[in-house]
Formats: structure tokens, C-alpha cells, sequence
């Protein structure tokens, strides 16, 4: 599950990609927006974003088992 969170080594640039999504983001979405995420994976994306707007609210959706374990493990250590 580890892998999950560990994009930075992973995916090369990941953290500007998420400064360029919240930016695209933020001139749509109000200062107190809630924002649907579909595919939300483990929540990395989602942990950014909260970070970034602490007064947006985030729906993550995901089909997948594995990526919604992830979220709820790393949920619980960023809380």
C-alpha cells in the first residue's frame, strides 16, 4: 500500500502536476466549492488539494478495492 503514497519518487514532477490541477481548480471552484474527484486512487491527489484549500470540500470516488484500503490507511495517519 505504500506505493500508493509514494508518488513523489515515483512519478517525476507529480507535485507541480497537482499545483497546475489546483490551479485549473481554483478558477472554477468557489472559495468554499466541494469538488467530485472520479478515480480518487489511494488520495494523495485529494490529501493536496485539502492542503491547498483547506475550505474545499472532496468526494473521492473509485471503483477499485485496493486504491480505497490505501486511502483509508493513509486517511487515518495524515488525521
Amino acid at each position: 500500500m505504500s506505493g500508493f503514497h509514494n508518488l513523489e519518487g515515483q512519478v517525476p514532477g507529480v507535485h507541480t502536476l497537482h499545483q497546475m490541477t489546483h490551479l485549473l481548480l481554483a478558477e472554477q471552484v468557489p472559495a468554499e466549492g466541494h469538488v467530485l474527484v472520479l478515480g480518487a486512487g489511494g488520495g494523495v491527489e485529494l490529501k493536496a488539494f485539502t492542503d491547498a484549500r483547506p475550505g474545499w470540500r472532496f468526494t473521492g470516488v473509485d471503483p477499485s478495492s485496493g486504491p480505497r484500503r490505501a486511502a483509508r490507511v493513509f486517511n487515518r495517519r495524515v488525521a
